[in-house]
């Protein structure tokens, strides 16, 4: 019986063993014992020992106090405990010290990308989703509130989604949910306002948008941004457009302001003959022809070789 017990005991402390190797041998000789047992705790929890030891080892090149580090180790364990995804916290560590932001500030952005994905645990929980699925779910509502969406914004859409989903088919459901995860993220960094957002989404599913022709809105809406000087107003035209009936087939006719994704004005512009494009490329009136509608960014798209597109730089995305 007591031999029996030594080996349970052995077994139970091999882990331990391990894990303090793995810290002893990675960090510095003079990484203090507080620094070490933090470390091994985050191990111990299930993050990779490798992603453990690099991290503590840049914090400690970066100047990071001991205290602040412990903090570092401490916003992993946290995470790990509510089963949010730690690389993305990580990430945002190694991106910090390779723009020389402060240590301070970088441990502030890591809890917001903590915060994030907390929240969006939340809105996964009554989707119908695998463990897998709701992570790469959660994953996309995290990147759809870096981008700008903010908290109210983000339930409205998950709401809506909700509602949606109810009587489809998981596969259809999960196809839809990230379809107009995608297209929201990519309005939001195209520099929409997200109640504007929200309009657009609510106004695609009244008119029972599936989630290919979301797709194609947000990749129609982000070719017409660039040559937008306002994402917001630009996805205002979208969500009136879509109430009166535009598909992401023809959305790109209701504006006159904004170009279409082919790159002819196909509201507002002169006619062309047999429905051709004018000579000279799209977007440019033939001979004679009526000048451009006031306020379009004319040449935008098809320009002469050469030229910049008008409001070159507008609508870039947020980081």
């Amino acid at each position: 019986m007591k031999r029996l017990l030594m080996a349970m005991c052995f077994v139970f402390f091999i882990p331990f063993l391990s894990f303090a190797d793995d810290v002893d041998k990675g960090l510095p000789s003079g990484t203090s014992s507080r620094i070490k047992e933090s470390a091994r705790q985050v191990i111990q929890l299930g993050v990779e020992p490798n992603a453990v030891i690099k991290m503590t080892q840049n914090m400690i090149s970066d100047s990071f106090t001991e205290q602040q580090i412990i903090a570092g180790h401490e916003l992993l364990i946290k995470a790990k405990r509510q089963n949010i995804v730690e690389e993305p916290i990580i990430n945002k560590l190694h991106e910090g010290i390779a723009k020389n932001v402060t240590a301070e500030n970088i441990l502030q952005a890591m809890e917001k990308v903590r915060a994030r994905y907390e929240l969006a645990n939340t809105y996964t929980q009554n989707m119908k989703t695998d463990e897998q699925q709701t992570k790469a779910m959660a994953n996309e509502m995290a990147e759809c509130m870096a981008a700008g969406m903010d908290k109210n914004s983000m339930s409205k859409i998950m709401e809506m989604l909700q509602t949606k989903t109810r009587n489809t088919n998981k596969e259809e459901s999960l196809r839809l949910n990230k379809k107009t995860l995608e297209t929201a993220r990519t309005m939001a960094r195209s520099g929409a306002d997200p109640k504007d957002i929200v309009d657009v989404v609510n106004n695609a599913f009244k008119r029972n948008y599936n989630a290919g022709q979301i797709e194609k809105l947000g990749n129609t809406f982000l070719t017409q941004a660039r040559g937008s000087s306002s994402a917001s107003e630009l996805a205002k035209t979208y969500s009136n457009a879509i109430k009166n009936g535009a598909t992401p087939d023809n959305i790109g006719s209701f504006n006159p302001q904004f170009p279409s994704p082919s790159g002819d004005f196909t509201a507002g512009a002169p006619p062309t003959q047999a429905g051709n494009a004018p000579p000279g490329g799209a977007g440019i009136p033939p001979a004679g022809g009526a000048p451009p509608v006031a306020g379009s960014p004319a040449g935008n798209i098809g320009a002469p070789p050469g030229m910049p597109p008008p409001g070159a730089g507008a609508g870039t995305e947020k980081k």
